[in-house]
């Protein structure tokens, strides 16, 4: 066998000692949690004054079994630069080599086995004032699955709205995982707790001009018709003043694009000097009306960079739609980046009547716990209702803990991923289910 083959059995052997610890530690019909629960019950009618001592003895003990879980990286650091000697890498650091050795799976075709997470969709608070939505991102650059996350519950509530600190569509929200564990026994929740804002045009300012159509020349039939943007024709472009999706901070005369006729409108990230961060995923969309105006016919294509989705006018319901950038791969600079990148919209083939385009919404996603969230309005109606406090989301999340061995221990130790796959296509298998004593 290779060097590379003989030092990921090693790292497999290390696995089983580890997926061991946390089955008998605490994921077996009886396991080491259940034995400690039913020693302290027995204390129960001892002198209060030897109590404490027997309990704590006997949490020594359980700080042994968390440490023996704890000291996973202490033989798998080593591995992993043995692991990057074999692959004929430079690095020694363990989160360096880790990142090489992924872009090496990913160029040779390489996978371990997934955690197989079921990322659950987003649960809207039954009482919430505001006609937003959260967005969630969970594949990365190359389309693997996020997995260097927790399978727990993540909830989001509203703590400033536009009467208590914050600007009108951009709430704060406070975003927390799932409560943590007084050891590593037992993996749940990260515990953390962070911040989200909600994001609205105003945050597209910092990437395009005139992301709500809100300032035009005047200039009937002319291709720069909107401020920044450029029309293919632009003989039946207009701006609808009374009918416009919603405005925002610092909007003072909020407008929506009229398209007349099949048109497209387009512009480049080089007229803002536009920088993007490869590491962090963008989120972008735009409303869509056809009900005012009655169109018909043909699609809307939204185009960010090397990107583009569509839809077609006929799927589109009463009021306004959304056309979001697909939650995947797209969203990296790596994949929408271009020689000459553009941001344009295009409807194509009309039949007859118009069609209303608003709120260009370009922002960064938030990290939370390795994926990547974005708030925003997804309303029907014009001016939806904002986010007020106490507004909420969710997602739940789980994992199957019988497969997905090497990468939750990779995870757990080092706060990587690896790319996976969940049943075809595994080239570094998972060491044998452990059949747990009971």
């Amino acid at each position: 066998m290779s060097a590379e083959t003989d030092t990921q059995d090693a790292i497999t052997a290390g696995v089983a000692v580890d997926d061991f610890l946390r089955i008998e530690g605490g994921a077996a019909t009886v396991d080491f949690l259940d034995l400690v629960a039913a020693y302290n019950v027995k204390l129960g009618p001892l002198n209060p004054a030897f109590v404490a001592n027997c309990a704590a003895g006997m949490d020594s003990v359980r700080a042994g079994v968390a440490a023996a879980r704890d000291a996973a990286g202490n033989w798998l650091a080593p591995l992993l630069r043995k692991l990057a000697i074999a692959v004929d890498f430079a690095e020694t650091d363990t989160q360096l080599i880790l990142r090489h050795y992924y872009q090496y799976m990913v160029t040779n075709t390489k996978r371990i086995t997934s955690r197989s997470f079921t990322f659950g969709s987003v649960s809207v608070g039954g009482s919430n004032n505001g006609a937003s939505t959260c967005y969630r991102l969970t594949r990365d650059e190359n389309n693997f699955n996020i997995e260097n996350t927790w399978a727990q519950v993540v909830s989001m509530i509203c703590v400033q709205d536009q009467n208590s600190g914050a600007a009108k569509y951009q709430e704060t929200f406070q975003i927390s995982g799932g409560e943590k564990n007084i050891d590593n026994i037992i993996v749940a929740g990260s515990g953390n707790i962070g911040t989200i804002q909600a994001v609205s045009a105003a945050n597209s300012q910092a990437y395009i001009q005139n992301p709500s159509f809100s300032q035009a020349n005047g200039t009937a039939a002319s291709t720069s018709f909107f401020d920044g943007w450029t029309a293919t024709s632009g003989a039946a472009l207009t701006q609808d003043l009374v009918n416009y999706y919603r405005d925002f901070n610092g909007d003072v005369t909020p407008a929506a694009a009229k398209f007349s006729a099949s048109d497209k409108i387009s512009q480049a990230f080089s007229l803002n000097n536009t920088q993007f961060n490869p590491n962090v995923p963008m989120f972008v969309r735009i409303a869509i009306n056809k009900s005012v105006g009655s169109g018909s016919g043909g699609a809307v294509t939204l185009t960010f960079g090397d990107q583009t989705t569509s839809v077609s006018v006929a799927a589109l319901a009463a009021g306004w739609n959304m056309l979001v950038l697909p939650l995947d791969m797209r969203c990296w600079y790596k994949n929408f980046a271009s020689s000459s990148p553009v941001l344009s919209i295009e409807w194509d083939s009309r039949s007859s009547g118009y069609l209303l385009i608003d709120d260009v919404v370009l922002a960064p996603f938030t990290n939370f716990d390795g994926l990547w969230y974005a708030i925003t309005s997804n309303g029907s109606s014009q001016s939806p209702a904002p986010n007020l406090i106490n507004d909420t989301f969710a997602f739940t999340d789980t994992e199957n803990l019988a497969v997905g061995k090497i990468q939750r221990t990779i995870w757990r130790t080092t706060g990587m991923y690896l790319p996976a796959a969940v049943s075809s296509g595994i080239t570094w298998t998972d060491p044998a289910n452990f059949t747990p004593s009971s």
